[in-house]
Order: C-alpha cells, then sequence, then structure tokens
C-alpha cells in the first residue's frame, strides 16, 4: 500500500531531483585541450553557460524549500503540479546536453 505524499516527501524528491541535475550538468564540462591557462579562457562560454545553469537550479531549489515550508498537505492535485513544476526545471537545465532528446527522457523518468 503507498503511503500518502507529504511535504517532506516531496521536498526530499525535489531534492534528490536537482542533485541529479546538477550532476548531469557537471558531466558536459571538458577539461582543455592543452594545460595552459590560455586554453582554460578559450572555453568561457562552456564555464559561463555551466555557472547560469547551476545558479538557475540553485535559485529554484531555494524558492521551493522557501515555500514546501508553509506546506501543511501534500493533495494529489498538489503533487501532479509539483511533478510538472519539476519537469520544467529538469527539461530547461537538461536542454543544453548536446543531445537534447535525451535530456527529456531522462526528465521523464521525475512524471513517474
Amino acid at each position: 500500500m503507498l503511503r500518502a505524499a507529504t511535504p517532506e516527501r516531496l521536498s526530499a524528491f525535489s531534492d534528490a531531483v536537482f542533485a541529479v541535475l546538477i550532476t548531469v550538468l557537471v558531466l558536459d564540462l571538458r577539461p582543455p585541450e592543452l594545460p595552459t591557462y590560455k586554453a582554460l579562457l578559450l572555453l568561457w562560454p562552456t564555464w559561463l553557460s555551466y555557472a547560469v545553469s547551476y545558479l538557475f537550479i540553485a535559485i529554484v531549489w531555494a524558492n521551493h524549500h522557501h515555500l514546501m515550508r508553509y506546506a501543511t498537505t501534500a493533495t494529489p492535485p498538489d503533487v501532479v503540479q509539483f511533478r510538472a513544476s519539476v519537469f520544467r526545471v529538469a527539461a530547461s537545465a537538461l536542454h543544453r546536453l548536446e543531445a537534447p532528446h535525451q535530456g527529456l527522457k531522462v526528465c521523464s523518468i521525475f512524471l513517474i
């Protein structure tokens, strides 16, 4: 028998989703071809993209935790809306991967 969803369980689930998203973002980072500062500086768009994506995820995660402090129950419509919002965050963060359709496959797992 399934237990009823509680705000604490939804918060724990979102923590796991955000941790996976940040981990997947790191997988896209590559070291420079040559071990020089100039080669590292040539990759600035990639590093900037990662930093902005990480900041976006961190802001959404912090806002989510702030809102979840006021939740007292988790009704089925709340759970559906929660999963949809997590899907949107995951899809936007994973869209920057080389194959966006793979990111959507990963995101669809979170809706189950």
